[in-house]
Protein backbone atom coordinates (compact mmCIF):
# COMPACT_ATOMS: atom_id res chain seq x y z
CA UNK A 1 0.00 0.00 0.00
CA UNK A 2 1.33 3.32 -0.98
CA UNK A 3 2.35 5.61 2.31
CA UNK A 4 1.37 9.19 2.41
CA UNK A 5 4.00 11.79 2.51
CA UNK A 6 1.51 13.20 5.84
CA UNK A 7 2.27 9.43 8.03
CA UNK A 8 6.02 10.73 7.33
CA UNK A 9 8.14 13.31 9.28
CA UNK A 10 10.59 13.16 7.07
CA UNK A 11 11.37 17.00 6.73
CA UNK A 12 13.14 16.55 2.99
CA UNK A 13 9.45 16.09 1.71
CA UNK A 14 7.84 18.40 3.92
CA UNK A 15 5.04 20.80 1.58
CA UNK A 16 6.60 18.79 -1.43
CA UNK A 17 4.05 18.01 -4.37
CA UNK A 18 7.14 15.92 -5.69
CA UNK A 19 10.27 14.34 -3.11
CA UNK A 20 12.83 12.63 -4.49
CA UNK A 21 14.70 10.23 -2.03
CA UNK A 22 18.03 8.69 -2.74
CA UNK A 23 16.80 7.75 -5.87
CA UNK A 24 19.01 5.17 -7.99
CA UNK A 25 18.37 4.45 -11.87
CA UNK A 26 20.24 2.08 -14.20
CA UNK A 27 19.94 2.91 -17.99
CA UNK A 28 21.69 0.91 -20.97
CA UNK A 29 23.63 -1.10 -18.07
CA UNK A 30 25.22 2.17 -16.23
CA UNK A 31 24.22 3.33 -13.24
CA UNK A 32 22.69 7.02 -14.93
CA UNK A 33 21.42 8.62 -11.83
CA UNK A 34 22.99 7.85 -8.15
CA UNK A 35 21.17 8.73 -4.75
CA UNK A 36 19.73 11.58 -6.12
CA UNK A 37 17.34 13.77 -3.82
CA UNK A 38 15.14 16.28 -5.24
CA UNK A 39 12.32 18.57 -4.10
CA UNK A 40 9.52 20.46 -6.27
CA UNK A 41 7.12 22.27 -3.18
CA UNK A 42 3.77 23.49 -4.00
CA UNK A 43 3.49 26.26 -6.40
CA UNK A 44 7.15 26.17 -6.74
CA UNK A 45 9.15 26.44 -10.37
CA UNK A 46 12.41 24.64 -9.88
CA UNK A 47 15.36 24.02 -12.31
CA UNK A 48 17.59 20.81 -13.05
CA UNK A 49 20.57 21.84 -15.35
CA UNK A 50 23.35 19.85 -16.65
CA UNK A 51 25.04 18.99 -19.43
CA UNK A 52 24.48 16.35 -22.22
CA UNK A 53 24.79 12.78 -20.33
CA UNK A 54 24.28 14.24 -16.79
CA UNK A 55 21.58 12.26 -16.09
CA UNK A 56 18.44 14.55 -16.26
CA UNK A 57 16.02 13.38 -18.75
CA UNK A 58 16.35 10.05 -16.88
CA UNK A 59 15.31 11.33 -14.02
CA UNK A 60 12.34 12.47 -15.71
CA UNK A 61 11.88 8.58 -16.88
CA UNK A 62 12.05 7.78 -13.56
CA UNK A 63 9.31 10.32 -12.36
CA UNK A 64 6.86 9.37 -14.62
CA UNK A 65 7.98 5.55 -14.37
CA UNK A 66 8.53 4.81 -17.55
CA UNK A 67 11.83 4.13 -16.19
CA UNK A 68 12.07 1.59 -12.90
CA UNK A 69 14.44 2.70 -9.63
CA UNK A 70 16.94 0.55 -8.28
CA UNK A 71 16.93 2.21 -5.22
CA UNK A 72 15.26 5.63 -3.32
CA UNK A 73 11.82 6.68 -3.11
CA UNK A 74 9.72 8.97 -5.39
CA UNK A 75 7.19 10.76 -3.51
CA UNK A 76 4.07 12.68 -5.73
CA UNK A 77 1.55 14.74 -4.04
CA UNK A 78 1.96 12.58 -0.78
CA UNK A 79 1.98 9.14 -2.41
CA UNK A 80 4.97 6.87 -2.94
CA UNK A 81 5.11 6.35 -6.82
CA UNK A 82 6.36 2.73 -6.64
CA UNK A 83 3.53 0.62 -7.34
CA UNK A 84 2.07 3.32 -10.15
CA UNK A 85 2.21 3.40 -13.59
CA UNK A 86 2.44 6.57 -16.00
CA UNK A 87 -1.17 6.90 -16.87
CA UNK A 88 -1.40 6.81 -12.57
CA UNK A 89 0.79 9.85 -12.92
CA UNK A 90 -1.54 11.35 -15.00
CA UNK A 91 -4.76 11.37 -13.62
CA UNK A 92 -3.35 12.25 -10.07
CA UNK A 93 -2.09 15.15 -12.04
CA UNK A 94 1.05 15.30 -12.93
CA UNK A 95 1.79 15.88 -17.15
CA UNK A 96 5.06 16.04 -19.01
CA UNK A 97 6.50 17.54 -22.45
CA UNK A 98 9.11 15.32 -23.54
CA UNK A 99 12.45 15.87 -25.10
CA UNK A 100 11.78 16.52 -29.10
CA UNK A 101 7.46 17.39 -28.33
CA UNK A 102 6.48 13.67 -28.93
CA UNK A 103 3.57 15.48 -30.79
CA UNK A 104 1.25 12.75 -32.66
CA UNK A 105 1.86 14.21 -36.52
CA UNK A 106 -0.57 12.03 -38.46
CA UNK A 107 -3.69 13.67 -35.93
CA UNK A 108 -4.57 17.55 -36.09
CA UNK A 109 -3.47 19.77 -33.65
CA UNK A 110 -6.94 19.77 -32.44
CA UNK A 111 -7.13 16.14 -31.79
CA UNK A 112 -3.81 16.44 -30.22
CA UNK A 113 -5.06 18.40 -27.73
CA UNK A 114 -7.84 17.17 -26.81
CA UNK A 115 -5.25 13.77 -26.35
CA UNK A 116 -4.48 16.03 -23.14
CA UNK A 117 -7.72 16.53 -21.75
CA UNK A 118 -9.00 11.87 -22.12
CA UNK A 119 -9.49 11.84 -18.74
CA UNK A 120 -11.81 14.54 -18.30
CA UNK A 121 -15.29 13.35 -19.01
CA UNK A 122 -16.94 17.19 -18.74
CA UNK A 123 -17.17 18.64 -22.34
CA UNK A 124 -18.08 21.99 -20.81
CA UNK A 125 -14.42 21.48 -19.04
CA UNK A 126 -12.62 20.71 -22.14
CA UNK A 127 -13.89 23.35 -24.39
CA UNK A 128 -13.17 26.08 -21.73
CA UNK A 129 -9.68 24.67 -21.54
CA UNK A 130 -9.04 24.72 -24.61
CA UNK A 131 -9.89 27.93 -24.96
CA UNK A 132 -7.31 28.67 -22.49
CA UNK A 133 -4.90 27.15 -24.41
CA UNK A 134 -5.76 28.71 -27.42
CA UNK A 135 -5.15 32.41 -26.01
CA UNK A 136 -2.35 31.11 -24.45
CA UNK A 137 -0.49 29.90 -27.85
CA UNK A 138 -2.49 32.02 -30.42
CA UNK A 139 -1.08 30.88 -33.35
CA UNK A 140 -2.54 26.95 -32.93
CA UNK A 141 -5.93 29.00 -33.21
CA UNK A 142 -5.02 29.02 -37.12
CA UNK A 143 -3.89 25.58 -37.47
CA UNK A 144 -6.44 23.91 -35.46
CA UNK A 145 -7.06 21.25 -38.47
CA UNK A 146 -3.56 21.03 -39.70
CA UNK A 147 -1.72 17.78 -39.35
CA UNK A 148 0.87 18.23 -36.44
CA UNK A 149 3.76 16.75 -38.57
CA UNK A 150 3.01 19.75 -40.89
CA UNK A 151 3.96 22.68 -38.09
CA UNK A 152 7.24 23.85 -37.14
CA UNK A 153 9.00 23.17 -34.33
CA UNK A 154 8.39 26.40 -32.61
CA UNK A 155 4.20 25.69 -33.41
CA UNK A 156 4.70 21.72 -31.94
CA UNK A 157 6.77 22.88 -29.35
CA UNK A 158 3.50 25.04 -27.92
CA UNK A 159 0.91 21.97 -29.31
CA UNK A 160 2.93 19.97 -27.08
CA UNK A 161 2.87 22.31 -23.67
CA UNK A 162 -1.01 22.84 -24.87
CA UNK A 163 -1.70 19.19 -24.50
CA UNK A 164 -0.01 18.56 -21.15
CA UNK A 165 -1.67 21.74 -19.78
CA UNK A 166 -5.43 20.07 -20.79
CA UNK A 167 -4.77 17.80 -18.42
CA UNK A 168 -5.14 20.09 -15.52
CA UNK A 169 -1.48 19.36 -14.46
CA UNK A 170 -0.65 20.27 -10.31
CA UNK A 171 2.87 19.45 -11.67
CA UNK A 172 4.34 19.92 -15.42
CA UNK A 173 7.24 18.38 -15.86
CA UNK A 174 9.60 20.17 -19.25
CA UNK A 175 12.53 18.27 -20.84
CA UNK A 176 14.32 20.84 -22.75
CA UNK A 177 11.37 23.23 -24.04
CA UNK A 178 14.10 25.81 -25.56
CA UNK A 179 16.10 23.07 -27.69
CA UNK A 180 16.30 23.95 -31.38
CA UNK A 181 14.03 26.74 -31.31
CA UNK A 182 14.43 30.52 -32.74
CA UNK A 183 15.44 33.04 -30.45
CA UNK A 184 11.68 34.77 -30.70
CA UNK A 185 10.40 31.25 -29.96
CA UNK A 186 12.90 30.73 -26.77
CA UNK A 187 11.11 34.34 -25.36
CA UNK A 188 7.71 32.78 -26.32
CA UNK A 189 8.14 29.82 -24.32
CA UNK A 190 9.46 30.79 -21.40
CA UNK A 191 7.19 33.73 -20.82
CA UNK A 192 4.85 31.13 -21.00
CA UNK A 193 6.41 29.32 -18.33
CA UNK A 194 6.59 32.38 -16.58
CA UNK A 195 3.48 32.55 -16.55
CA UNK A 196 2.24 29.30 -15.26
CA UNK A 197 4.62 29.30 -12.53
CA UNK A 198 3.14 33.03 -11.83
CA UNK A 199 0.07 31.41 -11.45
CA UNK A 200 0.54 28.87 -9.04
CA UNK A 201 1.60 25.70 -11.03
CA UNK A 202 4.44 23.58 -9.81
CA UNK A 203 6.98 23.22 -12.33
CA UNK A 204 10.53 21.31 -13.08
CA UNK A 205 12.20 22.75 -15.55
CA UNK A 206 14.78 20.67 -17.09
CA UNK A 207 17.09 22.94 -19.56
CA UNK A 208 20.25 23.10 -21.38
CA UNK A 209 19.94 27.26 -21.61
CA UNK A 210 21.56 27.31 -17.30
CA UNK A 211 21.26 31.48 -17.87
CA UNK A 212 17.33 31.14 -19.01
CA UNK A 213 16.57 28.52 -16.66
CA UNK A 214 17.65 29.75 -13.46
CA UNK A 215 16.49 33.23 -14.20
CA UNK A 216 12.78 31.78 -14.28
CA UNK A 217 13.41 29.42 -11.33
CA UNK A 218 13.02 29.98 -7.73
CA UNK A 219 15.75 26.96 -6.78
CA UNK A 220 17.82 24.66 -9.16
CA UNK A 221 19.84 21.68 -8.73
CA UNK A 222 23.06 20.83 -10.65
CA UNK A 223 23.55 17.69 -12.23
CA UNK A 224 26.67 16.16 -13.08
CA UNK A 225 27.00 12.28 -13.87
CA UNK A 226 24.40 11.22 -12.56
CA UNK A 227 24.64 13.32 -9.22
CA UNK A 228 23.43 16.67 -7.89
CA UNK A 229 26.77 18.70 -7.52
CA UNK A 230 24.99 21.94 -6.28
CA UNK A 231 22.03 23.37 -5.60
CA UNK A 232 20.27 26.04 -4.02
CA UNK A 233 18.56 29.27 -4.82
CA UNK A 234 18.06 30.28 -8.52
CA UNK A 235 19.57 33.39 -7.91
CA UNK A 236 22.62 32.53 -6.30
CA UNK A 237 23.45 29.82 -8.46
CA UNK A 238 23.79 32.80 -11.47
CA UNK A 239 26.45 33.87 -9.47
CA UNK A 240 28.12 31.00 -8.19
CA UNK A 241 31.71 31.16 -9.90
CA UNK A 242 31.37 27.22 -10.53
CA UNK A 243 28.40 26.93 -11.75
CA UNK A 244 29.28 30.10 -14.22
CA UNK A 245 32.16 28.90 -15.66
CA UNK A 246 30.84 25.48 -16.14
CA UNK A 247 27.28 26.63 -17.76
CA UNK A 248 27.16 30.41 -18.07
CA UNK A 249 30.60 30.54 -20.49
CA UNK A 250 31.97 32.94 -18.14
Amino acid sequence: MNALLGESLDPLCANAILCLKGVQVNYGGIQAVKGLDLVVKAGECVSLIGSNGAGKTTTLKAITSLLPLHGGEIFFDGRNTQDLKTWDLVSLGMAMVPEGRGVFTRMSVLENLKMGAYLNTNAKEVCADLEEILELFPKLKSRLHFLAGYLSGGEQQMLAMGRALMARPKLLLLDEPSMGLSPIMVDLIFTVIEDLSKSGMSVLLVEQNAARALGLAQRAYVMESGQVSVEGQAQALLHNPQVREAYLGH
